[in-house]
């Protein structure tokens, strides 16, 4: 499969960012750069083989104001959404080592084999880039219903549970993940992804949790006016664009490299029957109790949320329950549902999932306590909370006013704190170590 260069890919982008912007001329942005205090070079000659891709720009104020300055004049004409200074500064800096290693004759990867070398030879694959690239398709399946849900949503208004979890919980995983890719031209997309994912989830944090009101959902709920809501949103959804931008532009980058594929990183559906912690340590060769452990939580997590989707389904479906009748002071009577509303029995998958979740979980509690027993009693915390919170996500139960309330929110706010404790508490014992 052939691949253009990382100079001939950030040329590429720059011209797709002046014709975003209008197509200014040489001549006019020579012009800019004179109105600037104090002024910039960006003559015909200097900026001419930038954006045909004949030279890369130096790093510095030159590059960084022209992309600020496009940047703006295309948000302005074309609503093209920035792609911000990082992601051009990752670009940039990718197509600078190459062309590094070209003169001190390395090899290039330009309109060829992706995976050849100067010598025409298939290069070969990395161990540890592979074993990264699982790792974070773990946290963020390309096939997952999260971004399904995100590439489709008109707005952010409101944002499921289930997606800004597995958004949110994958940052701090990906973050503490210190290894760097050994492939220059992977670990400069992995920085353009992990900064587009750290702006979106601040997006995603500065939203209002109403779970405790029913729906599962993050709100747009402050401030209070229509247009501050609107900007908002707004900017949550070039948060959004931008991410999934570069989100998939490192998962084609695995595909073109031929490592991290969706059967390698996924591996096949799982059987009921099949433990989680198993599949687990088959699937990522992790080794690391804590790891594993948290890991193995985080999945529990995403199989609960599922869970609980299915359950919300089935009480907002036409289906009875057992109600009462109530009696009001004025006399009016109506009946209410009592009791608490069965998960959906039609979705057999969902409530599997969670279960099989739960017993990897365990299994990886229990591993976790053998090999580090001064950690046993926040294990042990993790295990409850976990156990807790597959209590709460198959039942929705109702007030006296006939109100759905769950406790599966509550409970799974305790889990995620335990498992904070759990990860502090080993980190700190590890430092002290």
């Amino acid at each position: 499969m052939n691949e253009l260069s990382a100079t001939a890919r950030l040329a590429d982008a720059l011209r797709e960012l002046r014709t975003n912007a209008g197509s200014p001329s040489l001549a006019k942005m020579e012009g800019w750069g004179r109105q600037q205090d104090p002024p910039i070079n960006w003559s015909k000659s200097k900026l001419s083989p930038w954006f045909s891709g004949k030279s890369v720009p130096t790093e510095g104020r030159a590059f960084v104001t022209l992309i600020e300055m496009l940047e703006a004049q295309a948000l302005k004409k074309s609503g093209a959404p920035k792609r911000g200074i990082h992601i051009w500064r990752v670009m940039r800096n990718a197509a600078d080592q190459e062309r590094r290693r070209a003169a001190s004759g390395g090899s290039v990867p330009s309109s060829g084999d992706v995976s050849a070398t100067s010598d025409g030879e298939p290069r070969p694959l990395v161990t540890a880039d592979t074993d990264k690239a699982v790792r974070l398709l773990r946290l963020l399946p390309p096939n997952g219903p999260w971004q399904s849900w995100l590439r489709k949503a008109e707005s952010l208004f409101k944002v499921p549970l289930s997606v800004s979890n597995v958004v949110c919980d994958a940052l701090p995983a990906l973050e503490d993940d210190q290894f760097k890719y050994v492939d220059p031209e992977l670990q400069a997309a992995h920085e353009a992804m992990l900064h587009g994912l750290a702006a979106l989830c601040f997006e995603l944090n500065g939203m209002t949790d109403i779970s405790d009101e029913g729906p599962q959902v993050l709100e747009i709920s402050y401030p209070g006016t229509a247009a501050e809501r609107n900007e908002l949103n707004r900017q949550a959804c070039t948060a959004r664009a931008q991410f999934l931008l570069v989100y998939w532009q490192l998962v084609n980058l695995f595909n073109r490299r031929g490592i991290a594929s969706e059967d390698k990183s996924t591996g096949p559906r799982p059987t009921p029957g099949t433990v989680a912690g198993t599949r687990l340590h088959e699937q990522t060769g992790e080794t690391d109790p804590v790891v594993r452990l948290v890991t193995q939580v985080g999945e529990f997590i995403r199989e609960a949320d599922a869970a609980f989707d299915a359950v919300v389904r089935h009480e907002r479906s036409d289906h009875h329950y057992p109600t009462r009748t109530v009696t009001s002071e004025d006399g009016w009577s109506f009946d209410v549902p009592v009791g608490p509303v069965p998960a959906d029995p039609t979705d057999v998958e969902a409530l599997a999932g969670v279960d099989r979740a739960l017993v990897g979980v365990r299994a990886e509690a229990n591993r976790t306590a053998a090999l580090m027993p001064d950690l046993e009693t926040h294990v042990s915390h993790v295990l409850a909370a976990c156990t807790d919170a597959r209590r709460f996500c198959v039942s929705i139960d109702h007030d006296d006013d006939g109100r759905p309330d769950s406790l599966y929110p509550r409970s799974l706010r305790s889990l995620k704190k335990a498992v904070c404790a759990f990860k502090e508490t080993a980190a700190r014992r590890r430092r002290e170590a």
